[in-house]
């Protein structure tokens, strides 16, 4: 289990593709499946609306905690 504790470094341009990824994924799979997936609709928008927040707050949080470079003139 030595996976979970392991730190990588990414850049934005690899989180960019990543996400592309999982959207283009996210997309056909709701296009193949969606007679399937319909009755869990609620559910899935429940869970990406709570992910979502989370994320936010972690984001707000690590923002805040930054001590910010002040610019230059």
């Amino acid at each position: 289990m030595k996976f979970l504790i392991l730190k990588s470094v990414w850049n934005n341009f690899q989180l960019i593709l990543l996400m592309s990824t999982m959207l283009t994924l996210g997309i056909f799979l709701g296009i193949v499946y969606h007679p399937i997936l319909e009755e869990y609709l609620l559910l899935f928008a429940i869970f990406g609306f709570s992910i979502g927040i989370w994320m936010l707050v972690m984001w707000l949080r690590k923002m805040f905690s930054e001590p910010h470079m002040e610019q230059i003139p």
